[in-house]
């Protein structure tokens, strides 16, 4: 009964505040402590950002110019402007043609899947002050304007693809033979959430043809989602092959706008991955080819004219290949080319089949920023000043030096103006809140555009989160943060609370501002609990090599390097190695519910949010990337199974998971909870009903918070 109270009372101050414990979480998800953000989205022809004013009397947004350099607002198009038939419209986005005389205005949004949206649409041309609806109203996808501006292509719910001209107002209807399984100019679920690619259809840089994927999902089993939301329940149907099963067939077609069908003649149909398709300049259609176990990529061209298709480059590797993007292409006929062929990821410049190193070295590119073709240099992020920072680099398009036009240690990115005379740059680190500023090629700043205002965060006593660095058995030296108590006193002892995802692409220890999680993980230190988190081997930013170490396990190096870090902790006089608590969200779910059972000596209390608890469960495409295929690693998926271990368990664990998840199932919940009965183990959950992989919506993202808080509070 005291030891309730002494729970209860604690409790109170975690969640509410006392004199000496100010922070809440009321607080932390209410917006208290906001950092500075800008958006940047591009004016053509001018270094100004667009801007929506939205007009509370009228529930319109007025569209304003933000001069970049002077910081100067102008108002642009008044909401009376974007009125239909007497109604304001309430755009909720624009994107520009290529001249930037037309905007596509978007109405109406509404969510498919994680990144994939449906709108009503309008096209404003800017100098006429005109509105013409497109698609009478319907809800499209994908939609885009021609090179020309002319034209306008989109599909919609039927699947199919259409192209709408702008002077007549007439619509034409390019495919016909969509329905629930057939996609046309559209991808399904999988190709969106695992290649990040759910715009279908491409237009030629002539505006007479399109080229667009066909999808046949009719051999792809479908995975149910029940809601029970309403009186009466109902279900919706995904087509979702998980590991092992039948894949989506996908073919390319290129279709003239005046007519006429041609096929790209690419053989293997639901065994291989067509992930990017994109059209040079001299109207030639790239196209990445991937086979299903992912350890090969072709890079092919195929040209319209006399329909040849060729081989440009082969990408292999004895693990898995990464699909980085599609090639950028420069005015000469080359092209720019990512690959991590060396162990690194790099970029190449690739020119009449062969290849140059445009950068190299022990450490990996992240992305091409810009092209300046005129002064014949590229601008790109990475990391050679330390896997985990994001700096800021110049080259020539010749190769040789890399020049560094960031130095600061932290985490640096670059938004380039459209005149190439400027950047945005923003910046942050574990010590710094972001900031934003305007800077000239030189370095000089010409303009502070947003600073985080300190003040709410001094009026709280934050412990600083450090890097350090650990090293396991066999001499690998890992990265990781520690967060010690408020008040901290090296003569008491304090639980630890470890939160980490720890798969392949991704890095949980980053030098940079933490955001929200970083105010969670304060919450706990303002409570007495040391927090850590660990890069464990396999995880992105040091190389191929780093982490094919995932490669047919994922559950091996995540494990032993958590314990690892345990082990660390433990040889602190300060570190109470007894009550070790783990959480995580997704990868980092599973990463949690492995450690309670796999680790059970090391961790004991657990909360996992909508963990992956067998591979078998999850998507073809990610599973077989890192794991093979079931049938030819059946030891490694019972290896990397939370399944395998439940008789080990004897901690706490409890699972968080929305019942309309359609990234991660639900079922990975219902079957651990088998496991756990018929081993005869405790295992504590919470259903969120209808809510998907985020879990949000109507308080629960709140409601979540609270019961991990309480849930550590009342047992670790």
């Amino acid at each position: 009964m005291l030891f309730r109270l002494i729970s209860y009372i604690f409790t109170l101050s975690l969640l509410i505040g006392q004199e000496n414990n100010v922070l809440t979480l009321e607080n932390i998800l209410d917006g208290k402590y906001p950092t500075a953000h800008i958006s940047t989205q591009w004016i053509p022809n001018e270094d100004a950002t667009l801007y929506f004013r939205y007009d509370s009397t009228i529930n319109a947004n007025h569209i304003q110019k933000i001069n970049i350099i002077t910081g100067d607002t102008l108002d642009w198009i008044s909401a009376e402007q974007l009125q239909w038939k007497g109604k304001y419209l309430s755009t909720q986005g624009v994107s520009f043609d290529y001249t930037g005389e037309q905007l596509l205005l978007k109405i109406n949004e509404t969510a498919v899947w994680r990144h994939s949206r449906k709108a009503s649409y309008f096209v404003y041309q800017i100098k006429e002050e005109s509105l013409i609806q497109i698609g009478d109203g319907q809800l499209l996808s994908n939609i885009k304007f021609s090179p020309n501006g002319q034209l306008v292509g989109y599909t919609k719910d039927d699947n199919n693809l259409y192209v709408f001209r702008l002077k007549s107002g007439r619509e034409k209807k390019l495919t016909r033979d969509g329905s629930s399984t057939i996609l046309n100019g559209k991808l399904g679920w999988l190709y969106e959430e695992e290649f990040g690619l759910y715009d279908g259809f491409s237009w030629s840089p002539d505006s007479k043809r399109i080229a667009f994927y066909r999808e046949d999902q009719s051999d792809v089993k479908k995975y149910t989602l029940f809601n029970d939301d309403s009186i009466y329940s109902s279900i919706s149907e995904i087509h979702y092959p998980k590991a092992g099963d039948v894949n989506p067939s996908l073919k390319i077609g290129i279709v003239r706008i005046n007519g006429g069908l041609t096929w790209v003649p690419i053989e293997g149909n639901n065994e291989i991955y067509l992930p990017r398709m994109d059209w040079s300049p001299l109207g030639e259609l790239f196209i990445q080819s991937i086979n299903r176990r992912q350890n090969e990529l072709r890079l092919l061209r195929y040209a319209p004219v006399n329909r040849k298709l060729n081989k440009v480059l082969l990408e292999k590797s004895i693990t898995w290949v990464n699909v980085y993007g599609s090639p950028e292409f420069l005015a000469d006929g080359s092209f720019l080319w990512y690959s991590a062929r060396s162990g690194y990821k790099h970029i190449y410049r690739i020119i009449n089949h062969k290849l140059i190193a445009l950068t190299s070295g022990n450490w990996s590119v992240n992305r091409l920023l810009n092209i300046d073709e005129n002064n014949g240099r590229i601008y790109f992020s990475g990391k050679m000043n330390s896997p985990l920072e994001n700096h800021i680099y110049s080259v020539s398009l010749i190769g040789g030096s890399v020049s560094s036009l960031t130095s600061k240690p932290g985490w640096h990115t670059a938004r380039f103006t459209p005149s190439n005379k400027y950047w945005v740059h923003s910046f942050s680190s574990i010590l710094d809140m972001p900031t934003h500023s305007l800077k000239d090629f030189e370095g000089n700043i010409k303009r502070h555009i947003k600073e985080t205002d300190k003040t709410p965060f001094l009026e709280v006593p934050f412990t600083e989160k450090k890097l350090i660095q650990i090293s396991t058995k066999d001499g690998t030296v890992l990265d990781a943060t520690i967060t010690l108590p408020w008040y901290f006193d090296k003569t008491k002892k304090y639980p630890i609370l470890i939160y980490g995802y720890g798969l392949p692409n991704a890095q949980t220890v980053t030098n940079r501002w933490g955001g929200r999680r970083y105010l969670l993980h304060q919450l706990f230190a303002q409570n007495g609990y040391i927090i850590a988190s660990i890069n464990n081997r396999q995880v992105g930013g040091y190389g191929q090599s780093f982490m094919d170490l995932a490669y047919l396990d994922l559950g091996e190096y995540l494990i032993q390097d958590h314990e690892n870090l345990v082990d660390y902790l433990g040889s602190k006089s300060w570190a109470d190695t007894s009550r070790v608590g783990i959480w995580g969200w997704s990868g980092g779910g599973y990463l949690a519910a492995l450690a309670l059972t796999k680790a059970s000596e090391s961790f004991d209390v657990g909360v996992a949010v909508a963990p992956v608890t067998d591979w078998k469960y999850y998507d073809s495409a990610y599973t077989e990337r890192f794991m093979g295929l079931p049938n030819e690693n059946i030891q490694g998926y019972a290896s990397a199974s939370v399944m395998s271990y439940v008789d080990q368990f004897k901690g706490k664990l409890l699972v968080l998971h929305g019942t309309g998840d359609d990234n991660v199932h639900v079922q990975n919940t219902h079957q651990l909870i088998n496991a756990f009965v018929k081993a005869g183990k405790p295992l504590d959950t919470f259903l969120y009903p209808g809510r998907n992989h985020g879990i949000y919506g109507g308080n629960a993202t709140k409601h979540l918070y609270e019961k991990m808080i309480q849930y550590f509070r009342d047992h670790l």
